[in-house]
């Protein structure tokens, strides 16, 4: 009687990536800087001034917002971090009159989610079997497939 090995079962196929994109990434100084001011959010209790070695990093990575000239206003007396609505913390800019001014890290850095029509597109394609979806918006315009 002879024994002979069975075939070792092929490996499956790893799934392949999701079209869906994700969020742009940031890599290198912007992702540590990035890093950096989350830590810093992190480690300060809400209301709180923060350090001037803090306030510092955090300012300088404020430079870079898209509206950062806005954000500083006519001067920045504090930064502080507090719960923004909805639960997120954030770090606030208290200007020299007074006024409050929130900003968001990831637009400092450029992290930021592509448009949701990008994401719905990319979604649906995901979903879109055997070209259906393709055919049938070429058929409603008067296209031949």
């Amino acid at each position: 009687m002879t024994i002979t090995a069975s075939p070792s079962p092929s490996p499956s196929p790893s799934p392949s990536p999701s079209p869906i994109p994700r969020r742009t990434g940031i890599a290198g100084p912007a992702y540590r800087q990035f890093k950096r001011c989350q830590a810093i959010r992190d480690s300060y209790p809400d209301g709180v001034p923060l350090s001037p070695e803090d306030r510092k990093v955090v300012l300088a990575t404020l430079r870079h917002h898209p509206r950062g000239r806005e954000k500083f206003g006519c001067g920045v007396a504090h930064v502080v971090v507090d719960t923004y609505v909805g639960g997120t913390r954030c770090f606030f800019v208290i200007r020299d009159d007074g006024s409050v001014e929130d900003f968001s890290l990831r637009k400092c850095v450029g992290y930021d989610t592509p448009p949701r029509s990008e994401r719905l597109r990319a979604m649906m394609a995901r979903f879109d079997f055997g070209g259906v979806l393709r055919r049938a918006r070429l058929q409603l315009r008067g296209q031949r497939c």
